[in-house]
């Protein structure tokens, strides 16, 4: 750990730099921007198939204002939602940024991998690689829960609602799933 005394540590974790806090008002606009846009184009689709995206996007857009409401007023507690490594108390700069920059590009490959190659293909494979690469877990226990969510998405949303989904840019012809 740190030679410092605890008081010291623990005063300059409520510290932040400008660019700590440029890049939390980014992530927060861009979440909001995914949560805007999920929300318009679930308008154009039928009720069944929207219906997950909308209260999703709802919900996100409540969290994400309550979140800044307690982050910017001028007298705050010590709680977070959204726990991104901000004033993380004896973390270097370096790894607040790192922590944030991983979040941000990993959910923008995310997304942009859903719309070119769809959900059923897109979910496991970012799942597995996530697990791997920062749970640190071995490719077979990542394989097999990536594995588990594709049949909870199959079971629940193919099956039991007979959900359609959005069309992606690359079609692949997957059994049992309706574009």
């Amino acid at each position: 750990m740190s030679d410092q005394p605890e008081a010291t540590v623990l005063a300059s974790a409520g510290k932040r730099s400008n660019t700590e806090r440029v890049l939390e008002v980014l992530l927060m606009g861009f979440c909001a921007a995914i949560f805007v846009f999920m929300l318009a184009e679930s308008m154009k689709w039928s009720a069944g198939v929207a219906l997950l995206p909308r209260i999703a996007s709802t919900f996100g857009l409540i969290v994400l204002v309550v979140y800044a409401a307690q982050r910017f007023r001028p007298h705050r507690g010590q709680g977070q939602i959204m726990d991104m490594g901000f004033d993380e108390g004896g973390l270097e700069r370096s790894v607040v940024i790192e922590r944030t920059l991983r979040f941000v590009l990993t959910t923008a490959a995310f997304f942009a991998a859903i719309w070119l190659i769809g959900f059923h293909v897109a979910v496991p494979i970012y799942m597995m690689l996530y697990l791997m690469i920062y749970g640190k877990l071995r490719w077979w226990a990542a394989g097999l829960w990536a594995l588990g969510f594709l049949l909870f998405m199959v079971v629940a949303y193919d099956i039991v609602i007979r959900s359609t989904w959005p069309e992606p840019v690359i079609h692949l012809p997957l059994p049992g799933v309706r574009y």
